[in-house]
C-alpha cells in the first residue's frame, strides 16, 4: 500500500487533490526496478479511453486519441489500447482494432506516436473482403428457420459474439455464441453458447420464468456488458430485458416491466 501511495504522488506530480487509484483503469511508469527514479508515467482514467503521458519531471501531461487517420480511442467503444510497456525511452502497446488492430510506439523525447498494422502491411480492404468472407461462410450454413445472424465485438471482452435469430413461428428461442479468436475460421468453434428460450421476469418481489412461446423478442442492443433486448406482453407493454456478457451455461435473461 505504501508503494501505490507513493506511486500515485508521482503520478499525479504533486497537485493538491484526493485522487486514488480507483480513479484509474490503467498506469505505469518506466521505472524497471525499485531503486530507479521514474520519469514518465503512462495511465489511462475512468471514462477516458485515451492514453495520457505524464513527464514527472516537467510536470506535464500530453494526451493520445488518434491512433491513426480511421482510429480514434475517443470516438468507438470497440477500439482499445492494451498490453503497455515502457522500454527504449518509448511507450510500447497495442491497439484492438475490429479491421486493423496496430502496433503503436509514443516516443518520450518527441512525443510522436506511429502505428503499424499488427498482423504485417495487409491493405485495409483486403482485410475487410476477407472477414466478409469468413462471414458469408457461416451464414451459408445456417438452418432454414435463421432469420438474421450478426457478429459483434465488446470493448474489455476477448473475442467476438454471435447472435442468432430465429423465425419465432417456427423456432422461439434465440441463441448468442462466444468466440475467444480475435479471428473468426470457418471451422472454429464457440467457447460457450447459450440457447435462450425463456426469461426470468421481475415483478415486485415475485419472479417468475416465462418461456417465449413464439412471441418475439426485439430491438436488440449491444451494450458494454449485457445484451439488451425487448419481449412485449399483455396489454402492450414492453418487457426491457437484458442478458449478461460474457455469460456461462448458467446465465439468464432478466426482464423488468
Amino acid at each position: 500500500m505504501k508503494k501505490i501511495c507513493v506511486l500515485l504522488f508521482l503520478f499525479i506530480g504533486g497537485v493538491a487533490q484526493a485522487e486514488d487509484i480507483s480513479q484509474y483503469k490503467f498506469y505505469t511508469t518506466d521505472a524497471a526496478r525499485d531503486d530507479q527514479q521514474a520519469k514518465y508515467a503512462a495511465y489511462i482514467r475512468n471514462g477516458d479511453a485515451c492514453i495520457q503521458i505524464k513527464n514527472l519531471t516537467t510536470n506535464k501531461d500530453v494526451r493520445f486519441c488518434q491512433m491513426t487517420k480511421n482510429i480514434n480511442l475517443a470516438d468507438d467503444p470497440e477500439v482499445y489500447p492494451y498490453g503497455m510497456y515502457f522500454a527504449d525511452h518509448q511507450l510500447n502497446f497495442f491497439v484492438e482494432a475490429y479491421w486493423t488492430p496496430q502496433v503503436c510506439v509514443i516516443g518520450l523525447t518527441l512525443m510522436n506516436l506511429s502505428c503499424d498494422l499488427k498482423n504485417g502491411p495487409e491493405d485495409l480492404e483486403e482485410s475487410k473482403a476477407e472477414v466478409q468472407k469468413i462471414l458469408k461462410e457461416f451464414e451459408v450454413v445456417r438452418p432454414p428457420s435463421v432469420e438474421h445472424v450478426e457478429f459483434r465485438s465488446i470493448k474489455g471482452i476477448r473475442g467476438q459474439f454471435r447472435l442468432i435469430l430465429n423465425n419465432s413461428t417456427i423456432n422461439p428461442c434465440f441463441t448468442i455464441e462466444h468466440y475467444t479468436d480475435s479471428y473468426l475460421y470457418v471451422d472454429a468453434s464457440p467457447a460457450t453458447i447459450k440457447h435462450i428460450c425463456s426469461v426470468r421476469l421481475k415483478a415486485g418481489k415475485e419472479d417468475y420464468i416465462l418461456p417465449l412461446l413464439g412471441q418475439e423478442v426485439e430491438n436488440f442492443t449491444w451494450q458494454n456488458n449485457s445484451l439488451a433486448f425487448e419481449k412485449p406482453s399483455l396489454g402492450g407493454k414492453k418487457a426491457q430485458c437484458q442478458f449478461p456478457l460474457p455469460f456461462t451455461e448458467q446465465s439468464e435473461a432478466v426482464c423488468v416491466r
